[in-house]
């Protein structure tokens, strides 16, 4: 038999991350990751939540904090998800760091949603926290609705300049928001 964690990965289309609380952090302590969306594990796996997002703009001085004290407040009863999303260059699911190519052409982007999850596990107290990853085309969104080609637009015009730099779309902002408003 394989590791747990590694059996219970092939039983769900989801990657599976799980982090535990040591002294006074919470740190990624196993995963099963096929996934990723531009990271390796190997550099993520043992580090703290704040060491894992020390690259996410912002997030060391506005959400450390917020986050580290939401995990601690988790409890077995109660799951949570939220979505994570992005545009990227490709239509695959795995996308490591060394896949990226410049977002030259905005027909060829892809909107990239990852539904995470977290769960108290009774037993251990270790937090479960999963990513399905869903890919469509950046065309394909906005046929379906222009809705998203509003909220897309928003994001893109509020967006902090930092934000912008680590997502890559500094060198594209006008072209995506000259194809975002003519639909």
């Amino acid at each position: 038999m394989d590791h747990p964690l590694v059996e219970a990965s092939l039983l769900v289309p989801d990657d599976l991350c799980i982090m535990e609380r040591f002294e006074d952090e919470w740190r990624l302590s196993g995963a099963v990751v096929a996934f990723p969306s531009r990271w390796y594990l190997a550099e993520k796996i043992g580090r703290s939540l704040d060491q894992i997002h020390d690259v996410v703009p912002g997030y060391a001085t506005q959400l450390a904090s917020p986050v580290n004290a939401f995990f601690d407040r988790m409890t077995v009863d109660r799951s949570v998800w939220r979505l994570n999303w992005s545009l990227v260059d490709s239509p695959e699911l795995f996308l490591p760091p060394s896949h990226r190519r410049p977002l030259d052409d905005v027909e060829e982007w892809f909107f990239r949603v990852e539904r995470q999850t977290l769960r108290v596990l009774p037993q251990t107290g270790a937090i479960v926290f999963t990513i399905r990853t869903y890919v469509r085309s950046l065309e394909q969104l906005l046929e379906i609705s222009a809705d998203y080609g509003s909220a897309l637009l928003l994001a893109l015009d509020t967006a902090p300049q930092e934000s912008l730099e680590y997502k890559g779309w500094v060198g594209v902002a006008d072209r995506l928001r000259a194809r975002l408003t003519t639909n």
